[in-house]
């Protein structure tokens, strides 16, 4: 965590500073009620409006200081969950396309939205809440024992208990916390599959089923959640006892000192403020402590998952690449489990290359196009130029080959960050608009006020299946890669739209054009200079 509180510094630095100045301020009050009684007991009335006024500006004070002490922790925690999230994104992001397949998105989204803000909302609260009540608790104890050294030394001896307690059930805390965020996950997993499979699920009226999954899930949730929060429960219970213990013998010793004429009984008002500032941080930390200590499980996993060395980038060298003369597979295997996908593929794609794909769904054509795109672990050798692949630049790589799969995406955003996808700006929208005429969508760009803001995707503002190949295609014309690969780039399609994208994906400027179809029409695939076919996950000569 060190180096979010670095990054947020300032910030940090005025709620350490506020929260001080307002512990500072609360144990004031406990000296302030001592002189009230010993001024009343005197008689000396002209004291006590005195001191009445300065107790009103005071409390002034005191609540302007109760406002800062809040609003610096909320800047803190929400400036440390900003940049939490924002290095959870990026780290999802750095993943390989294997590890990132490892886990579904529900797992990831709970991460994001259980995991991490678990960390500022739990985490930090408790921590920072620990903080003010150390202060007040130190001031406090440093008070009294200047007051009456032998009854403040008696009192801390009664405080051990709460203290104690919550480190004997740490780890059982953890558990339950740890427990609580994988019954979130799972519940999220669930959910997710509902959204997901929305359309199967209606069409096979199949919801009474994965209503079974969503409500077991659900279930465990509140069985997690209820023993997490019986378990705090108790801790709070016994804290909350303790505390009244020490305040109530406060005033027993007190009184006991009183008698005995060791101390006034002002002194003893003094005093018996001043424990409450004793007892109530004890019990309040022992509380906070819990809380802490079940969050810091939470806050380990995070930290572990965005310190793991999964950044993609770091395989890669530093040889640049500009153009793609040639690409050469040697032997190349791939396995899923127990499957072997991709089997001792051979094959060398040269510069002006128009290559067809051919074969049924499960052949391996996807995966072939994967281990090209870099997506995809794979044994064997991957040439680019006679050099293996993993020696040029990250970036190069990916400027220089382009892959569409089979399900386009459009994003919910403008025209213009869906065609750059996310890379330039309003300067560069006449290329842009250039660009979607030359993939066949002048007129549907016209249809929108023909303008590069107009936002597209989401249910509102949904394309077609050919819409949406051709804004692929647009793509791909504004990426300008050597390296070109569709996959199924018509399917699903209807006859006149498949050849019309047909015609259009011909005329792709790309220096190697590698396209997967199960069913090209023979004209298109007569425009190839070479048609491979794919059975089994082993590659070879179109019949």
């Amino acid at each position: 965590m060190k180096r979010y509180y670095r990054r947020n510094r300032c910030a940090l630095s005025n709620f350490l500073l506020v929260n001080l100045l307002a512990a500072i301020s609360s144990v004031l009050m406990s000296f302030l009620l001592g002189t009230f009684a010993d001024s009343a007991m005197k008689g000396d009335f002209s004291r006590v409006w005195r001191i009445a006024l300065i107790t009103l500006c005071y409390l002034f004070v005191e609540t302007g200081l109760s406002f800062l002490m809040d609003y610096t922790r909320d800047i803190v925690i929400q400036r440390v969950g900003r940049d939490l999230r924002a290095d959870a994104v990026r780290k999802i992001e750095a993943l390989n396309t294997a590890e990132k397949s490892k886990a579904d998105d529900g797992g990831f989204f709970s991460l994001i939205h259980n995991d991490v803000d678990t960390v500022p909302q739990e985490y930090l609260t408790s921590l920072g809440e620990i903080y003010f009540q150390v202060c007040c608790f130190l001031l406090a104890v440093s008070a009294a024992i200047a007051i009456q050294p032998l009854m403040t030394l008696i009192m801390l001896f009664t405080s051990v208990l709460p203290v104690v307690f919550p480190k004997l059930t740490e780890k059982r805390l953890q558990t339950c916390k740890k427990e609580e965020q994988q019954a979130k996950a799972q519940y999220a997993s669930a959910l997710t599959q509902i959204f997901s499979g929305f359309l199967p699920l209606r069409a096979f009226h199949a919801f009474a089923g994965i209503n079974r999954l969503h409500d077991e899930a659900n279930d465990e949730l509140c069985r997690k959640k209820l023993r997490f929060q019986k378990m705090r429960r108790i801790l709070y219970a016994g804290a909350y006892g303790c505390g009244n213990l020490i305040f109530l013998g406060t005033w027993v010793v007190g009184l006991f000192f009183v008698a005995r004429g060791l101390i006034t009984l002002p002194q003893l008002i003094t005093f018996a403020q001043l424990m409450s500032f004793v007892a109530g941080p004890i019990q309040i930390i022992s509380e906070r402590y819990s809380a802490t200590v079940a969050a810091a499980a939470v806050c380990k996993n995070v930290l572990s998952f965005l310190d793991a060395p999964t950044d993609e980038t770091s395989q890669w060298g530093q040889q640049p690449l500009h153009e793609i003369e040639s690409i050469t597979l040697q032997d190349i295997c791939c396995r899923k489990g127990e499957r072997e996908v991709l089997r001792h593929i051979d094959i060398t794609l040269r510069k002006g290359d128009r290559i067809a794909l051919l074969g049924e769904s499960g052949s391996g054509k996807s995966t072939l196009l994967n281990v090209l795109a870099a997506m995809c672990g794979a044994e064997g050798a991957y040439e680019i130029n006679g050099r293996p692949v993993h020696d040029y630049a990250y970036a190069d790589f990916r400027g220089q080959v382009t892959l569409l799969p089979q399900k386009s995406f459009v994003f919910s955003a403008s025209i213009r960050d869906n065609i750059s996808m996310f890379s330039c700006g309003a300067q560069e929208d006449e290329a842009l608009r250039q660009t979607l005429a030359d993939a066949g969508l002048a007129s549907w760009y016209a249809a929108r006020g023909a303008s590069m803001d107009v936002r597209i995707g989401g249910e509102e503002h949904a394309l077609s299946g050919g819409e949406e190949r051709r804004l692929d295609l647009a793509r791909t014309l504004w990426r300008k890669g050597s390296l070109v690969m569709l996959d199924e780039p018509t399917a699903g399609l209807d006859a006149g739209t498949r050849a019309a994208l047909e015609k259009q994906i011909l005329t792709l400027p790309c220096d190697i054009l590698l396209v997967t179809t199960h069913n090209a029409s023979p004209e298109f695939l007569k425009a190839f200079t070479h048609v491979f076919s794919m059975r089994n996950g082993a590659l070879c000569d179109a019949p």
